[in-house]
């Protein structure tokens, strides 16, 4: 899910809220991520409200990194939209059949004039705190969870959010990361450590 940028000479405007193509564009996007976790976790159908916590979470990892892009970058005054990626939607159906899952379906575009390499920073950091945030939730929740089924389901959650942001912060090119390191070194370290860290938690003391 990595951000992408497109500088426009367009004046800087007030933006109306999501389009019709967007929204579809989302939902088109959400169906992948929910096909996802129906290949992965389709043993857990038989227990209909666990299967259905599950996807609401997967819907919640993708919807708040891409709203949270969206949103800062609307308060910075840019016009901001979701649009799939022909590539990356076909290498995230494939995955469905594949070990690996790489959800990676399209990305928020950015357009206005006078975009800083700061503006673009904080814009791509929103989507893997966005994630960051819900691990913690998650991991919260699973700390509490007295039945053993909601704690792994909270724990799984946990782990996808975790997967997602520290995925997103690597500094490569096409990733949020990049842009948070070309922004500022200090910040894109911070958020990184903080990233990887929860996700070592997670992944070796937890599972």
């Amino acid at each position: 899910m990595p951000l992408k940028e497109r500088i426009s000479s367009s004046r800087v405007w007030e933006f109306p809220s999501s389009s019709p193509g967007e929204i579809k564009q989302l939902a088109i996007s959400l169906m992948i991520f929910l096909l996802v976790a129906f290949a992965s976790y389709s043993q857990l159908l038989t227990k209909p409200i666990l299967f259905s916590t599950i996807a609401m979470g997967f819907a919640l990892a993708f919807i708040l990194h891409e709203l949270s892009h969206k949103s800062i970058a609307q308060r910075y005054g840019f016009q901001a939209e979701f649009r799939l990626n022909l590539l990356g939607t076909i290498i995230s159906i494939a995955s469905i059949f594949l070990p690996v899952k790489i959800l990676a379906p399209g990305a928020v575009f950015v357009e206005g004039r006078f975009i800083t390499s700061e503006d673009l920073g904080k814009i791509a950091l929103a989507g893997p705190l966005a994630n960051i945030v819900q691990a913690i939730a998650f991991l919260i929740a699973f700390g509490l969870s007295i039945e053993l089924e909601w704690a792994f389901t909270f724990l799984l959650l946990a782990l996808l959010n975790s997967d997602l942001s520290l995925f997103n912060l690597l500094p490569i090119s096409i990733f949020d990361g990049a842009k948070v390191l070309a922004w500022s070194r200090r910040v894109w370290l911070s958020a990184f450590i903080m990233a990887i860290v929860l996700w070592i938690y997670l992944r070796f003391f937890l599972l």
